[in-house]
């Protein structure tokens, strides 16, 4: 997370949206599941530092349907997540959420990659999927750019306002990767990785800057409000083009 807006900016978690899906559990994690009768392919999708919330449900909803998917969003962080409490942020709170971002952070991506490999091995037993891609928001989007190096066993992922921005990532591709950054994230980064994406037409990545605060496509969806409503579902049926070309 590298901009304070990751954190320390109020998330929108109350919708009326009822989610379409259910909870079902893979590698001992509880997993929403959203999917159309006999999916092709599966997607997983990864959420930001607030957890499973309607805006998130929302997004998997609509990845499944616009795919031939089954798409499955594990509860990767088991309940060590971003209080709502915290909302809107003072001098007591932030100390709190600085120190739960820090130790978020000092883990190894491991500790992550490791659990959804894990799933999606339960998940290829059960549907009999063999091609898989991922996505992932602001923490969620630094995920699926780890796990997409030497070994993944997807075949494309997307970040959308990933935290943690590095070019260190894009260096480890071994796979097609979409970046949809919003307007916070450093253009510095953004620019390094459309300069690798150039020099290595290989890799078929793309990258995309939408003028929307970070958080938009998810827990900070502003479903109320017709261009950020319109933002968020552009995002995820962009996302859902990518994979369509690349599972």
């Amino acid at each position: 997370m590298q901009s304070d807006k990751c954190l320390f900016t109020t998330p929108n978690l109350t919708t009326d949206y009822k989610p379409q899906g259910y909870t079902e559990k893979f590698a001992g994690l509880d997993c929403y599941v959203a999917h159309r009768d006999s999916p092709k392919i599966g997607i997983i999708s990864i959420y930001d530092a607030f957890e499973a919330t309607n805006p998130s449900h929302l997004g998997v909803d609509l990845l499944a349907s616009h795919l031939d998917a089954v798409v499955i969003e594990p509860d990767i962080l088991e309940g060590d997540v971003a209080q709502p409490s915290w909302y809107p942020i003072n001098d007591a709170t932030k100390v709190e959420a600085e120190a739960w971002r820090q130790k978020l952070f000092s883990k190894p991506w491991d500790v992550h990659t490791d659990r959804i490999k894990e799933v999606v091995k339960e998940a290829q037993a059960k549907y009999g999927i063999t091609r898989w891609g991922i996505t992932g928001f602001c923490l969620g989007g630094k995920i699926s750019v780890t796990i997409s190096g030497s070994g993944t066993p997807f075949k494309a992922s997307v970040a959308v306002h990933p935290g943690k921005l590095e070019i260190k990532d894009a260096k480890a591709l071994t796979i097609p990767h979409r970046l949809m950054a919003s307007k916070d994230e450093p253009a510095e980064v953004i620019e390094e990785y459309e300069a690798y994406f150039k020099e290595h037409p290989e890799l078929q990545g793309e990258s995309e800057t939408y003028q929307q605060p970070h958080g938009w496509a998810c827990a900070r969806a502003k479903l109320d409000d017709p261009e950020g409503k319109k933002e968020f579902e552009r995002a995820h049926n962009e996302t859902a083009r990518f994979f369509q070309k690349h599972v």
